[in-house]
């Protein structure tokens, strides 16, 4: 079953639909997974940078997998994720008073 749904998601392409998703990304990818090779998160923050509304973060956890099964690689996404959402909301409360 899982075989059949990893080749039936072969169709769709993410990157064409890059244009429609706004406001900021994060993404966060590891050098072990061996579903999506680690070089597509350097493209898709590519992608994401040329977009008029937003910025795109992008972090590599060494030895993680594609679903980060280790306790280790499990802890380092969520604390490189709540970093990133505490710096985005530091950078916000930062410019919230500000007018041009």
């Amino acid at each position: 079953m899982l075989d059949y749904i990893f080749h039936s998601l072969t169709e769709y392409h993410p990157l064409m639909k890059y244009n429609f998703v706004s406001g900021d990304i994060f993404i966060v990818h590891g050098t072990d997974d061996d579903d999506i090779p680690v070089d597509y998160c350097f493209l898709y923050q590519r992608i994401f940078w040329q977009r008029s509304d937003g910025q795109c973060d992008k972090e590599v956890i060494s030895d993680a997998d594609h679903i980060f099964s280790s306790h280790q690689s499990q802890q380092q996404l969520f604390s490189l994720t709540c970093n990133w959402l505490d710096e985005r909301s530091r950078r916000q409360e930062n410019w919230s008073n500000w007018i041009i």
